[in-house]
């Protein structure tokens, strides 16, 4: 994982949309604020140390905010790529592909939802609104049983 300029978040993105939205813009001012470093994988960018989402790991537009170091990704890679070739020699490759774990793969997914809106703020507002429901229909199911 070679470090990279975090201009490149704004000038080379994966999907230009997210440059347009104003929400690698965002992940790019968070990056200088707060990452450690930076890199280039294959389906977006991967930044290390504080996480805008209190330690957990986040995408703003093509930016995967990992909490931690790059060994502690590096580590989490393995573990995954582990699990999956569990599940692989038990299921097969393909219900290895379904069900096991990849970060990064699942963080992607959230750089093309990004890139789906005109507006930075709207993903957002979206995403919360969603949350907010979500969460009221959950702790409603819980208060019946």
């Amino acid at each position: 994982m070679v470090d990279i300029d975090l201009d490149s978040l704004v000038t080379d993105p994966f999907r230009n949309m997210n440059v347009v939205s104003g929400s690698n813009i965002l992940a790019h001012d968070y990056a200088v604020a707060f990452s450690t470093s930076c890199t280039k994988r294959a389906e977006q960018f991967l930044c290390f140390g504080p996480s805008p989402a209190d330690g957990q790991p986040i995408t703003i537009g093509d930016v995967h905010f990992s909490p931690g170091s790059k060994r502690a990704f590096r580590k989490r890679l393995e573990d995954e790529a582990k699990f999956r070739a569990n599940i692989a020699g038990v299921h097969g490759p393909a219900e290895a592909a379904k069900y096991g774990a990849d970060i990064e793969r699942h963080e992607a997914v959230h750089s093309g939802q990004w890139a789906k809106h005109l507006k930075a703020e709207t993903f957002v507002a979206k995403y919360f609104a969603w949350e907010a429901v979500r969460s009221y229909w959950i702790l409603r199911a819980n208060a019946r049983s």
